[in-house]
């Protein structure tokens, strides 16, 4: 039933991909490929030939599997976007229900929880909105098989570990393991997963773990791109070592303390300081020191001011030291208020008035507490202007004040009910601030109505309001927004740091991304931002975006304050594995997975297109799924809540709640993705700094300019696309190409000045770009400069002598002036490079029949004939020419062409 719901559930989650187009970089693979076009006979190619190459003679990448596999589609349903789509739904499908298989394989015991625990992680991996991208664009099945034959291969040697020939089934698992790399490098993360299966789940040595590591790691050397020798070096001993590490840490167990359950112990928890009170001290000094370097840094305020929230539940036993803790802390918040964080005055304001006036210490004053809470908001919102927006936190408090009512039955499972319901319809909606207020107000009732809430007071409160801070920090927007003014954009011009020639691997272009470019500690604390990035994605999947690049994730240093965000989260994370690996092999499991799935796709040790993508982080979804399903898991059993409430039908309520609001956003964005303009035109509100998305945008506009006949949709079109090449070269000031085909949109628009300034601005930022000489002659030929216009041809010529468009402007022109010797001049030396081109023959025969060469001009028409034969244009012209002359015995043959 489980795996009859999951493959249900894929195809009503991305069924209606099936109506979609092709997209986003399919053309790299399936759409009129040279190779893949061609079927099943081009797979010996296939595996000789790299991923990506042109005629320029770039190329990159191997994946010769994913592409056989569109090589056999073809073969059997020709070029259909709609099959290609069918296999890729498919193939989520799959991926969802070999998950389950694995994780019941992974599990010794018997009874329900091998139902269940593989069935919700399974769920939850299967509907979470930021695998929309791998599954909706064609091209991203490489994704979709690397984490299919990652997680067969795994299958497999756990499989043959249970059976007597082990060796065998070792062997057929490293085979499938070659398959997920040889379909995207991606895989290569299952080298350390497949070995550390058997360590975690099944007991093993040493001895067998390295012998099954080292085929793992020489297949993973062999197909990396090429490396530095000490590169090389480095990256097999991490993927050789890496799980025996892990089987050294375990085996370190016997000498960590434990308690009289037998339980691993971190500390004397009798203690006033314990560990946890420890950590959070030296968290708030560490923040302390952060705000004293960076006093109006608005994240150095906010971390303070969650650490102070911390303390005042520490010290809430002296009381004069939480007074004055609880006063820094409300003295922040206001001057947070300033810099617009509204909502974590909301939250924060909850936080207090609900920890220092619980039921249990003023049963009679609850009331006012809401009364409080509501005033100082309300003033918030009058002051800023938004007093409409006190409709929100109303209902919060009503359903906040229905929640601890004690005259209503039931009060707290109906607020409980409200909040949810509100947070879905408000995250729909994209008010995603509130949405989290009403999810906090729900977990706040939910742990309201425990008889034990006093008892739990500090974990509870510290949970809350790191929680509460994790929401801030994790949803910090990078970038300033966009602002329409008029026919322009408004948009935070960046300066650009000295670019570098020498690059390893694929090239990236700046707009593409800028880490390639920039030294190690700007490069690394970037990365860090870019792990962030991918934490907020994976804990709240919006917004989503088709691209990043320049300038989406900013050029950070080490004195910034977000990435030490990220290396908090990191540590967090890494601490929570490490304690783990003794006593819970799915924390340790999930972890490692999401650890190395961020260090392998944050751009510091492989530079990637784009930044960020949701496609990079599929891989590690999987373990943060794992990691989230079982914290959630512990939790139940930590806290007894079984004893409490009726677990199963709040988590069967919660799950398909879950399902309703992803798989109605899910649905939402596959129509997002029914073509390039459509997916580009919706995501560019989220992607306004970005310099790579803009140009996307604009260059589409252009490709429909030249689809429509229409001369108003084209001038709409045209000034739709001038204003996002605006923007791109406003965010990328160094930007040729931006500037190049901003030159061409408005020579297009009849706006010659600006258009020349544009195409100047690109020559002076590329010395190397023929084409840009090329234009301005265009641009100086319709501006009537008739001389500067054959200079700038000359240039072209110069520059790049086989541009042919430039030998017939320029020739063409030469006729236009009168200069009949020097344009025939132009036309001759062309037609040695292009004798068969059909423009300069005609162009040479119209000068000859204008000359009344009837003759002459007759040879050339002809010869363009031969290469256009059904040009009725050309076969009128050499019918004109032999009446001219008075042959109509030459002009028959072409009179029964005509006709």
């Amino acid at each position: 039933m489980i795996t009859f719901l999951l493959l249900v559930l894929s195809w009503v989650f991305y069924g209606n991909t099936l109506y979609n187009d092709y997209n986003l970089d399919d053309t790299l693979v399936t759409q009129n490929h040279p190779l893949t076009s061609q079927g099943v006979a081009a797979i010996p190619r296939i595996f000789k030939s790299p991923y990506y190459f042109d005629e320029a003679g770039y190329a990159f990448d191997y994946r010769p599997v994913v592409s056989s596999s569109f090589a056999i589609e073809h073969s059997l349903f020709g070029e259909q976007a709609l099959v290609s789509h069918t296999i890729n739904v498919l193939l989520y499908g799959l991926t969802a229900v070999l998950l389950f298989f694995l994780l019941r394989l992974f599990m010794p015991e018997r009874g329900n929880r091998k139902l269940w625990f593989p069935g919700i992680v399974s769920l939850l991996f299967l509907i979470h909105p930021i695998h929309s991208e791998v599954v909706n664009s064609i091209k991203n099945r490489d994704e979709l098989l690397a984490l299919l034959f990652g997680l067969l291969a795994s299958y497999l040697v756990v499989y043959g570990k249970d059976q007597q020939r082990s060796w065998a089934w070792y062997a057929l698992g490293v085979g499938v393991f070659t398959l997920g790399l040889l379909a995207k490098l991606s895989g290569l993360l299952f080298a350390i997963m497949i070995p550390l299966s058997l360590i975690l789940f099944r007991k093993t040595n040493w001895k067998e773990v390295a012998l099954l590591s080292l085929p793992l790691t020489v297949v993973s050397l062999v197909l990396l791109p090429t490396l530095t020798p000490f590169t090389m070096v480095l990256a097999g001993a991490g993927i050789f070592f890496a799980p025996l590490a892990v089987l050294f840490v375990q085996h370190l167990q016997p000498f960590l303390s434990k308690d009289q359950n037998g339980k691993l112990s971190l500390g004397d928890k009798e203690k006033h300081y314990t560990t946890l009170h420890f950590l959070f001290l030296v968290l708030m000094a560490l923040s302390v020191i952060w705000w004293l370097m960076f006093p109006f840094d608005p994240d150095a305020m906010i971390s303070l001011w969650v650490t102070m929230g911390v303390s005042v539940v520490i010290f809430s036993k002296k009381e004069g030291i939480k007074w004055v803790l609880l006063g820094v802390h409300v003295v922040l918040a206001i001057l947070i208020v300033k810099n617009g964080y509204y909502y974590l005055l909301i939250l924060g304001s909850l936080y207090g008035l609900f920890f220092l006036f619980s039921r249990e210490a003023q049963p009679k004053k609850m009331w006012w507490t809401y009364g409080c809470w509501l005033i100082l908001i309300g003033v918030y919102f009058a002051r800023v202007g938004y007093a409409e927006r006190l409709i929100i936190p109303l209902f919060a408090a009503l359903l906040l004040w229905l929640g601890t009512s004690q005259r209503i039955n039931n009060a707290g499972n109906w607020a409980i009910a409200g909040c949810v319901i509100l947070a879905i319809v408000l995250g729909f909606s994209q008010d995603y601030k509130s949405a989290v207020l009403f999810l906090i107000s729900a977990g706040f009732l939910g742990l309201y109505h425990r008889p034990n809430l006093k008892a739990r007071a500090f974990p509870l409160s510290a949970g809350l309001i790191v929680a509460v801070g994790l929401v801030r920090l994790l949803s910090v927007q990078s970038v300033p927004a966009v602002t329409m003014v008029d026919q322009g954009l408004t948009v935070e011009a960046m300066q650009t740091p000295e670019k570098i020639d020498d690059r390893v691997g694929r090239a990236l272009e700046f707009s593409e991304n800028p880490l390639p470019y920039l030294d190690q500690n700007k490069r690394l604390a970037t990365s860090l931002n870019i792990t962030k990035q991918y934490l907020q994605l994976l804990t709240w999947p919006t917004p989503l975006r088709f691209y990043y690049g320049y300038n989406m994730i900013p050029i950070a240093d080490e004195a910034d304050g977000k990435p030490w965000i990220a290396v908090l989260l990191l540590l967090s994370i890494g601490l929570l594995v490490f304690f783990a690996i003794p006593r819970d092999p799915w924390i340790v499991w999930g972890g490692i997975l999401l650890l190395f799935s961020l260090a392998l796709f944050s751009n510091y040790i492989i530079p990637l297109p784009g930044i960020v993508g949701e496609r990079f982080i599929y891989i590690g979804s999987l373990g943060f799924v794992l990691v989230v399903v079982r914290l959630f898991e512990w939790g139940i059993g930590k806290w007894k809540l079984t004893e409490v409430i009726n677990l199963q039908r709040l988590i069967a309520v919660l799950l398909l709640l879950l399902v309703i609001g992803a798989g109605g956003y899910v649905v939402q964005r596959n129509r997002h993705w029914k073509d390039a303009l459509t997916l580009f035109k919706h995501d560019i509100t989220y992607l306004t700094q970005s310099a790579k998305a803009n140009q996307l945008l604009a260059s589409e506009l252009l490709k429909k300019v030249s689809q429509t006949s229409d001369v108003q949709q084209q001038n709409r079109l045209l000034d739709e696309a001038a204003t996002y090449w605006k923007a791109c070269v406003t965010i990328y000031p160094d930007f040729p190409y931006a500037y190049f085909d901003l030159g061409t949109t408005l020579m297009k628009l009849g706006q010659y000045e600006e258009a020349q300034l544009a195409t100047e601005k690109s020559a002076a930022i590329d010395l190397y770009n023929p084409q840009v000489n090329f234009q301005l002659g265009m641009i100086h030929e319709l501006k009537g400069e008739w001389d500067l216009a054959i200079a700038a041809y000359r240039a072209a010529i110069a520059d790049e002598p086989d541009l042919q468009e430039a030998y017939l402007n320029l020739s063409t022109l030469f006729f236009k002036r009168g200069n009949i010797e020097e344009g025939l001049e132009v036309s001759f030396l062309a037609l040695e490079r292009w004798p068969n081109a059909v423009d300069l023959l005609t162009n040479i025969g119209n000068v000859y029949a204008g000359n009344n060469d009837y003759t002459e001009a007759a040879i050339y028409f002809i010869q363009a004939l031969q290469q256009s034969s059904n040009d009725r244009v050309l076969i009128q012209k050499i019918i004109y020419c032999y009446q001219q002359i008075n042959r109509p015995d030459l002009a028959e043959p072409y009179l029964r062409m005509l006709q």
